[in-house]
């Protein structure tokens, strides 16, 4: 059984075995589940960073006092994913799109650090470095393909004083990417779902000025255009399923002011403008056609920032805020720009956690959860969420009874789907084991 055929078929049983799976039938289940995540170990906090696009699978660590681990929750609960041999500590940075693969960083005592992929098969495994720069990282999510064949990051010199992008696949394993002309560093800020474009910046060894770049291995790295002679200075920061739009920021000559752009696959870039009331805005997140922009803005003196989406039809418009709070900031967008999650804060309060959607616009994520029967009795969700790729499924780190927890709150459809299509995915690649092992036997 292929598998494609493997996901057909969690459907299809999803769709007649879910009542036991999340509950009998006869008793009203809540729209979506609120549910904390395990810990490794009794006693671990653990927080959660990124998640699959069908939110069967969650990534993120846990931490002790003698060690951080990275972890992998799904529906038989919390994997720990080991550690790179003499490494003090790992933490997460991503999953994949189809949720079997996880990437992310592992610290050392002498200070380098060395990038990590994890899947079932291969364990976590070190993808190497860049001469002259040995110590690697990662510090955003949208740095992994949908299936985990490729990883985007950066690489350094021991002093930092060369950073190098790179790009690394299974055939030709880690590869500097180079940097654009009067430029001698470069610096990644995304990849494409797919995997062929990877999106970052390339500047000089001072960083005093900045120039976007897009890479793709056949016409390698290129310039994205500058806004203008006043606005020089762009930052991508994510990019389309494919790679044709990317979005991003634009800063003034001065650097004292910064605008929401967006290229398409011409090169051309567009300013998406400000919200009304608003005198700079940042654009960081795009849908996987590259319709909806999501991101925040901000009044330039304001200490608050407030979240904003975009689309041809409406342009910028600002989400608002919960009420009694101050601002608001994007964390996470939906693949079809249909569901935006954040975090909104108020000055020396608790934050608190947001979903917008159309119908509703802005609601305060933990009322909503609470309102679909959920009980979230001590919880306060108070860092950040993420939202799957489908919007079905959201997931974050908050506090209960005033120590950090991961949570997750999947719809049971999801949950029960996501359930099945990963035990008939382990069964899959059991057999495609199996044969490997007969083909080399016999």
């Amino acid at each position: 059984m292929s598998l494609p055929r493997c996901r057909a078929a969690a459907l299809v049983i999803g769709s007649l075995l879910s009542p036991l799976i999340t509950g009998s039938s006869a008793v009203a289940a809540p729209a979506t589940v609120f549910r904390p995540l395990d810990p490794l170990h009794s006693g671990d906090t653990c927080f959660v960073s990124a998640i699959s696009s069908d939110g069967s699978a969650v990534g993120g660590y846990c931490e002790s006092a003698h060690q951080t681990e990275p972890v992998r929750w799904d529906a038989q609960g919390a994997q720990g994913l080991g550690f790179l041999a003499g490494s003090a500590a790992c933490l997460t940075a991503s999953v994949s799109g189809d949720g079997s693969v996880v990437t992310g960083v592992c610290d050392f005592p002498s200070g380098d650090s060395s990038v990590f992929r994890w899947d079932a098969v291969g364990g976590i495994q070190d993808l190497g470095s860049l001469p002259d720069a040995p110590v690697c990282f990662l510090d955003r999510s949208n740095i992994i393909s949908f299936d985990g064949s490729v990883i985007a990051g950066d690489c350094a010199s021991e002093d930092m004083t060369i950073n190098q992008a790179f790009r690394w696949d299974p055939i030709g394993g880690i590869q500097g990417l180079g940097d654009l002309p009067n430029t001698t560093q470069s610096l990644i800020s995304g990849l494409s779902s797919d995997g062929t474009v990877v999106i970052g910046v390339s500047a000089p060894s001072d960083f005093s000025t900045s120039q976007g770049f897009r890479w793709n291995a056949v016409n390698g790295m290129e310039a994205l255009t500058p806004l203008s002679t006043s606005f020089p200075y762009c930052s991508p920061t994510a990019a389309s399923r494919d790679g044709s739009f990317v979005t991003g920021i634009c800063d003034s000559s001065d650097k004292t002011t910064s605008v929401a752009v967006r290229w398409d696959a011409a090169n051309d870039v567009q300013s998406l403008g400000v919200p009304s009331g608003q005198t700079e805005s940042f654009a960081f997140y795009i849908s996987e056609d590259g319709a909806v922009v999501a991101g925040d803005s901000d009044a330039g003196n304001s200490q608050f920032s407030h979240a904003f989406r975009w689309d041809a039809v409406n342009g910028i418009v600002g989400l608002g805020v919960l009420p009694g709070f101050d601002g608001c900031e994007t964390t996470s967008l939906s693949g079809d720009g249909s569901i935006q999650v954040g975090l909104c804060v108020e000055n020396g309060q608790n934050p608190a956690a947001f979903v917008w959607d159309a119908q509703h616009g802005v609601r305060d994520l933990r009322g909503v959860l609470a309102d679909q029967g959920n009980d979230l009795s001590g919880w306060l969700l108070s860092s950040g969420p993420v939202v799957s790729a489908d919007g079905r499924t959201f997931a974050g780190t908050g506090t209960h009874a005033g120590d950090d927890g991961a949570w997750v709150a999947p719809e049971p459809s999801a949950a029960s789907e996501g359930a099945l299509a990963l035990a008939c995915a382990g069964l899959c690649a059991r057999r495609a084991r199996a044969r490997l092992s007969r083909s080399l036997i016999g």
